[in-house]
């Protein structure tokens, strides 16, 4: 069972109500187009289908075009089932996960998002999932379509990895940052969120917390509690 995304040409701030008219209106228009002009299949593709797929190429080089024209230019990912068609006027992805292991939905949407950030970016769209029946938002919708697409077991792996890699980012920051701004840990210093100290013994670390008297900090060893002012 495939999984499809579609893209709409459509300016920022429209409404619900407007969106799906300009997906509807652009749907029957694909549809009669399609049937109507067959040497489509075979003209070059314009300039901005070319543009658009170059710059999702230029992020995931493992894209290969297997189809280019008129009609659509169609990028494929065989290790991940993903293929996304640059039409005209509109775009679309699909994704077939056949018997993946859960960290392959994961993979494969977070190719398909990104994707869909560029052709949002770079082309003028809005994405409609076909699935939950409503436009997307891309900055707080990933785990919803997750959700959808690979099931909870998917939602709860991409979190883990998530709260792992955004450690792992927090401890490069405080690392690049010691030589800078790291303070001298102290029992009765105030910190803040965010603030990068050294201890003497677990060296540098990064505020990730704060409670009465304690400050949860990020250090190479791991996250500690530890005492500190009010």
């Amino acid at each position: 069972m495939g999984y499809g995304l579609d893209l709409f040409p459509a300016s920022p701030g429209l409404s619900p109500t407007e969106l799906r008219a300009i997906r509807e209106g652009q749907e029957a228009e694909i549809d009669v187009s399609a049937g109507e002009d067959r040497a489509r299949y075979t003209r070059p593709p314009s300039a901005d289908q070319l543009r658009l797929a170059q710059c999702i190429r230029d992020r995931f080089p493992a894209l290969k075009v297997s189809h280019s024209s008129e009609n659509h230019v169609e990028l494929s990912e065989s290790r991940l089932s993903v293929q996304i068609y640059i039409f005209q006027r509109a775009a679309g992805i699909s994704l077939h996960p056949g018997g993946y292991s859960t960290a392959k939905y994961i993979e494969s949407l977070q190719l398909a998002w990104g994707s869909l950030e560029i052709l949002q970016r770079e082309g003028g769209f809005a994405t409609y999932d076909t699935q939950i029946d409503r436009f997307l938002d891309l900055a707080t919708d990933f785990e919803t379509v997750l959700a959808c697409y690979g099931g909870q077991k998917a939602v709860k792996l991409n979190r883990a990895e998530r709260e792992k890699l955004e450690q792992s980012h927090a401890w490069q920051l405080a690392k690049a940052l010691e030589t800078h701004t790291a303070m001298p840990y102290s029992a009765n210093a105030t910190y803040a969120v965010g603030d990068v100290v050294r201890h003497p013994t677990l060296g540098a670390g990064i505020v990730r917390a704060l409670a009465p008297k304690r400050a949860t900090i990020l250090f190479e060893v791991g996250t500690k509690i530890l005492v500190c002012g009010a």
